[in-house]
C-alpha cells in the first residue's frame, strides 16, 4: 500500500530522482526484511518467557536454524514479489487484487497441511518442497514431521536462493 500511495503522490519520482530502482527496491525488501525480523524477535521474546515459565520447552523443537532461514529466505522472497508486482499498479484496489493472487501460493500449503504432515516424503511433498513459491511454508511443516536429507534442505535452499535473485532482477524491471 506505501508503494501505491507513493506513486500517486509522486513522491517516487522525487525518491527515484537520487538512486537507481534496484537500490529502492532493495531498500523496501531490506525495510520490509527488518520488520519482519522484529517480528521474529516478538515472538521469540515471548517464547523465552513462556519457556521461563515452564510452559513451552524448547527441547522439543527441532531444526530451528533451518526454520529461522527458511523463514527469512520466504520473507525477503515473497516481499519482493509483493514490491515488484504491486509497483505496477496504481490503485489501492488493484494491489490487493495482485497480493491476494499471490497469496494463494501460500495457503495452498496450508490447505494440504494434513496430508503433507501425514506423508512428509511423499510424493506431493517433494514437488512443493521443490516448488519456489510453495517451498517456505511446506519445508516448515516437512522440517516439524520428518528430517529431511540435508541435500534436500541445501537443494531447496539453492532453488530459494536462485528464485530470489530472478524475482529480484523482475521486479527491479517493474519497479
Amino acid at each position: 500500500r506505501s508503494l501505491v500511495s507513493e506513486k500517486s503522490n509522486r513522491i517516487i519520482e522525487i525518491i527515484l530522482s537520487s538512486c537507481t530502482s534496484k537500490q529502492l527496491l532493495f531498500g523496501k525488501v531490506l525495510g520490509l526484511s527488518f520488520f519482519g525480523l522484529f517480528q521474529l524477535l516478538v515472538w521469540m521474546i515471548i517464547g523465552i518467557v513462556l519457556h521461563k515459565t515452564n510452559t513451552l520447552d524448547f527441547s522439543t523443537i527441532k531444526n530451528l536454524e533451518y526454520k529461522l532461514l527458511f523463514f527469512v529466505l520466504g520473507y525477503i522472497f515473497y516481499s519482493s514479489i509483493f514490491i515488484g508486482l504491486c509497483s505496477i499498479v496504481n490503485a489501492d484496489h488493484e494491489s490487493q487484487q495482485f497480493t491476494g493472487s499471490i497469496s494463494i501460493f501460500l495457503i495452498f500449503p496450508i490447505i494440504l497441511a494434513v496430508e503433507i504432515l501425514r506423508a512428509p516424503n511423499s510424493i506431493l511433498s517433494l514437488v512443493l518442497s521443490f516448488f519456489p513459491l510453495t517451498s517456505v511454508p511446506v519445508m516448515l511443516l516437512r522440517l516439524n514431521s520428518t528430517e529431511p536429507g540435508i541435500w534436500e534442505i541445501l537443494s531447496v535452499i539453492l532453488i530459494l536462493i536462485f528464485s530470489l535473485y530472478i524475482v529480484v532482477l523482475l521486479s527491479s524491471k517493474l519497479f
